[in-house]
């Protein structure tokens, strides 16, 4: 490698003042010290025209100091300010592969200067994969959705497992404007567990793996605590696998409970079957616990309700419902909550299990049963034909 110029010469290359220079020579600094003088020289310029020497200073840093970033964004900012866009791109696309943090200001410049052309964006600063996956959440702030997955869809099937973060926020994007099964496709591409995922399927419907507090993954449990009313998992009590979901209720006053939800992506009209098991221990209240299915898109009444759970003492028995989705929804959501109480006073105590959720399309079976017998008449009719004289 070359040999680093001495102090006094990197101060002399960026045209220091002689007393300045010997005051600095002074002072135990790094390679940066060169940068740092440019940048002040910035500040104390008010423009490029008004004080040329700037990009001097500011070239003559990034040259001495090739591996510090703050050079070329300063010297990216006074291009940008004497109208000489395209340098100025050169700059700043530089300087976002460095510095993660100065991504966001420069995505802003550069969308600025292309007036929102994302491919021009893209093409001037989207080099990488991981400034690309920032752009991804860039434009997800500029309410480009259609555009952020355009550009999540051109990085490879590594690099979106990279990019996690810019695939979460892009869940979080098209959850919020209701696309579920676009969230779910983009979710299975980025989230470790994404695998397990699928449209028309229930995540977790035994319970195996742990409920999560709300909000915190978007194709799971989620699981809001409230007071007098305990809910985890537990694994001393199962239907079958190892373990189960347990409410216990202690509340001698009035209480509502909906706290348990699963958003699950669905085909519009499509009709489904959801069938689960309940277990109850000493459960007494006028108004039990039922499981609804909700639209995804528009939530208020449910779709379909199942029958509620039994109150007393019961061992495993199963509830079943069918319903159909939406045709303007691509998901559902399944709320286990507790019914409407008439009086004031509504208390309930006891205990429910529930375990081994699944959700089939309706029918399934028996198109697949009509079919195997329309199949089985076929070889019948074909073997009496064969055994049919020739005349």
């Amino acid at each position: 490698p070359q040999p680093l110029p001495s102090m006094s010469d990197q101060l002399t290359l960026v045209n220091v003042d002689a007393p300045w220079r010997r005051a600095l020579l002074l002072v135990p600094v790094a390679l940066t010290l060169a940068a740092v003088w440019a940048a002040g020289r910035w500040f104390i310029g008010n423009t490029l025209a008004n004080y040329p020497p700037n990009e001097q200073f500011a070239r003559a840093a990034e040259r001495l100091a090739p591996s510090y970033v703050m050079p070329r964004w300063y010297l990216g900012n006074l291009l940008l300010r004497a109208g000489r866009d395209e340098e100025a791109v050169v700059e700043l696309r530089g300087a976002a592969e460095s510095d993660p943090t100065l991504r966001g200001p420069i995505f802003a410049s550069v969308w600025s200067i292309f007036d929102g052309d994302v491919a021009r964006v893209t093409a001037a600063i989207g080099g990488s994969p991981a400034v690309r996956g920032e752009l991804v959440k860039y434009l997800i702030t500029q309410k480009r959705t259609d555009d952020a997955l355009k550009l999540w869809a051109a990085l490879s099937p590594q690099d979106r497992r990279a990019q996690r973060a810019a695939g979460d926020a892009l869940v979080e994007a098209l959850l919020a404007a209701k696309r579920v099964n676009s969230a779910l496709s983009i979710y299975r591409e980025a989230s470790p567990d994404g695998a397990r995922v699928a449209t028309g399927q229930i995540t977790n419907g035994g319970f195996e793996d742990e409920a999560v507090a709300a909000g915190k993954k978007a194709f799971d449990w989620s699981v809001t605590p409230v007071p007098q009313a305990q809910t985890g998992i537990d694994p001393g009590a199962r239907h079958s696998g190892a373990r189960s979901l347990r409410v216990s209720f202690n509340a001698p006053s009035s209480i509502q409970y909906a706290n348990v939800t699963q958003l699950v992506a669905v085909e519009p009209g499509a009709r489904y079957r959801l069938e689960f098991f309940v277990r109850t221990d000493g459960l007494k209240s006028v108004a039990s616990l039922v499981v609804d299915v909700v639209s995804a898109k528009t939530g208020g009444a449910a779709i379909a309700t199942s029958a509620p759970a039994p109150a007393g003492t019961n061992d495993w028995q199963p509830i079943a419902l069918e319903f159909t989705a939406p045709q303007d929804a691509d998901g559902v959501v399944l709320l286990i909550r507790r019914q409407p109480c008439r009086d004031e006073a509504c208390p309930i105590f006891g205990k429910i299990w529930y375990d081994d959720f699944s959700l089939q399309r309706a029918g399934a079976e028996q198109q697949r049963g009509a079919a195997r017998s329309a199949a089985a008449a076929g070889d019948s009719a074909g073997d009496a034909a064969r055994r049919q004289p020739v005349r």
